[in-house]
């Protein structure tokens, strides 16, 4: 976690750091002497990276954490979503609670509107009730419209679902989503 704490350093020059440097403990390693300069990154900038700020900055989160029952995959992980890991700037780190199989052979996204119609009411319904015998995982985002109303489907039916949060893991937004958020 404090690697996401870096300033300065975002998903893709962590990434860097790690491949270069074998694992992310070494990016934390304060004894490690570098004989050549990191390709993109640079020995000084190293160097002058804050590891100490970073360790702090993260000691609340991993408590949060902790006290929350909330999990976390690292891009490393094998458990890492396939699919996500193609992305250059996909993030480094995955909080998240529950059983999930980031790598479900059959998964689908729903997202949407916030104004659902009634026409889009009725493909979900439909679209829901279709796919439960078939162990299919869906997606989607928590928010008001589409999202939600596809997470409440998802229960009815028994269909295993996900929802990725846009924001960080203390609050559920909407606030009306919280009771759906903890079934999810």
């Amino acid at each position: 976690m404090a690697l996401t704490r870096m300033n300065g350093i975002g998903s893709k020059n962590a990434k860097m750091l790690i491949a270069y440097l074998g694992c992310e403990s070494r990016v934390f390693d304060k004894n490690l002497r570098l004989q050549t300069d990191i390709p993109g990154f640079g020995k000084e900038r190293y160097r002058a990276l804050d590891r100490e700020k970073a360790l702090r900055e993260a000691a609340p989160i991993v408590e949060f954490v902790e006290k929350n029952n909330i999990n976390t995959t690292f891009f490393t992980e094998k458990s890492y979503p396939r699919r996500l890991k193609e992305c250059a700037d996909s993030p480094i780190l995955l909080y998240h609670k529950g059983n999930i199989d980031f790598n479900a052979k059959k998964t689908i996204a729903i997202v949407g509107t916030r104004n659902m119609t009634s026409y889009g009411k009725q493909l979900i319904n439909e679209l829901i009730a279709s796919i439960s015998p078939y162990n299919v995982q869906v997606i989607s985002g928590l928010a008001l419209g589409v999202d939600g109303y596809t997470h409440k489907k998802c229960l009815e039916h028994g269909v295993p679902t996900i929802g990725v949060l846009g924001h960080g893991l203390d609050r559920i937004y909407p606030n009306l989503h919280q009771k759906l958020a903890k079934k999810c």
